[in-house]
């Protein structure tokens, strides 16, 4: 089975402006950023939302305790 992995920036509508400048994203515009695990058939096996939109995807990537297990070899039992 193959997996695939995204990061998407979702805009954010109604973003309080206390927090305006950590969630500013790509255009100027308010994201969170959204990171998902999907099989082939796009089956969604993992879903995390709330990364700030200006964070880049390789530094969510870095961030995630998921992705860091995969990378180790040690799959979650969804996966195995």
């Amino acid at each position: 089975m193959h997996w695939k992995l995204y990061c998407k920036h979702l805009r954010w509508k109604n973003c309080p402006m206390s927090m305006a400048e950590m969630f500013s994203g790509k255009e100027g515009q308010f994201t969170v950023v959204l990171e998902a695990i999907a099989d082939s058939e796009l089956w969604i096996w993992h879903l995390k939302i709330g990364f700030p939109g200006s964070l880049k995807e390789i530094n969510i990537l870095g961030s995630s305790t998921t992705i860091r297990g995969i990378m180790k070899g040690e799959f979650p039992p969804f996966f195995k």
